[in-house]
């Protein structure tokens, strides 16, 4: 498991909006290692496709997670607010291997 953060430095949108740019970042880094997304689901928040908007949706809470597999390895992708913190967004990578 990999655990990434990022805390927005302060209240300025070009600070907030590194918190969506990491997580594209991230998932084009899966899809480049393990191919399209199996699985993509949000929950609590609506994300809409603008960086602006999409970060503040994880900073308050939202969450992002996606499935990727390959023939040896599955790969949930999570992105979400880090428990009981104001603004820090966590990026969770968990690998497990297939039987």
């Amino acid at each position: 498991m990999k655990v990434y953060e990022y805390t927005p430095k302060t209240n300025q949108n070009q600070q907030i909006v590194i918190a969506w740019t990491l997580h594209e970042e991230y998932v084009s880094e899966l899809t480049e290692k393990f191919g399209a997304p199996t699985e993509y689901a949000t929950y609590v928040r609506v994300f809409t496709g603008d960086p602006l908007n999409d970060a503040l949706a994880l900073i308050n809470g939202g969450v992002v997670e996606i499935k990727f597999s390959n023939s040896r390895t599955n790969v949930t992708y999570t992105a979400t607010r880090k428990p009981s913190t104001a603004n820090t967004v966590q990026y969770e990578i968990r690998y497990s291997q297939k039987n």
